[in-house]
């Protein structure tokens, strides 16, 4: 028997700032105002998004604990845009390389600056490159009439949520599943006499220059008898 149990999970939005909102906006500042090679076009626009993961999972057979495991994981990508929004380095056809990095899941503000400058540093110098190569066939071909702009503005977007709480998921984990599967001792033939559970969770957080500062949670339970 399977049961499968899913929340998305809505809060108020709150104006405190925690470390991660405080170090984006200080490179995403530092990186427009700053972040100019001498002949390259300067940045005019950014986007962050950054993935906070869990993941907690835990076996038993028999009402007797088998293995478990837990996990958490940053993850940051950038969009860097340079020249204009008439034309920028927005790619002809969509990458189907993956780009994001692993940050520090931390609450230390300069660590977490650091890592979002070498991400920003390495994103504006393939975005250069990208605008010229992009303008290069813009001059060779002209515009057509179907070239629409690369970039429209929009209004900046708002919706910020509470910091996580901290969540041990292993202890509750392991017990549902010990006690869901110890039942299951009266049947020694059962193929699969036990239990798993997982339990994950996702924040993702976006900023950008233009002022917009979203946040979205996820949250899954799953438990297999």
């Amino acid at each position: 028997m399977k049961l499968l149990l899913a929340a998305l999970l809505l809060a108020s939005p709150v104006a405190a700032e925690d470390a991660l909102d405080a170090a984006l906006r200080a490179e995403l500042g530092r990186a427009k105002a700053e972040l100019k090679d001498e002949g390259y076009p300067s940045i005019y626009y950014i986007s962050a998004d950054v993935w906070d993961f869990e993941d907690a999972q835990a076996w038993a057979q028999h009402g007797r604990p088998v293995a478990d495991t837990s996990q958490r994981q940053r993850i940051a990508l950038f969009d860097v845009r340079v020249g204009g929004p008439s034309l920028d380095n927005h790619p002809l056809e969509p990458k189907a390389d993956y780009l994001g990095q692993a940050v520090p899941w931390s609450d230390d503000v300069p660590a977490l600056r650091h890592a979002f400058w070498r991400v920003l540093d390495g994103a504006y110098k393939n975005a250069s490159a990208d605008y010229l190569r992009k303008k290069a066939l813009r001059v060779q071909r002209g515009k057509a009439d179907y070239d629409a702009d690369d970039l429209a503005p929009e209004p900046p977007a708002t919706r910020r949520l509470p910091p996580l709480k901290a969540v041990d998921a292993g202890p509750v984990l392991r017990r549902a599943v010990a006690e869901l599967s110890e039942p299951l001792r009266g049947a020694p033939r059962a193929v699969f006499a036990g239990a798993n559970a997982q339990w994950s969770r996702a924040r993702k957080t976006r900023r950008d220059t233009d002022g917009a500062a979203v946040d979205a949670d996820t949250e899954l339970l799953l438990l297999q008898v």
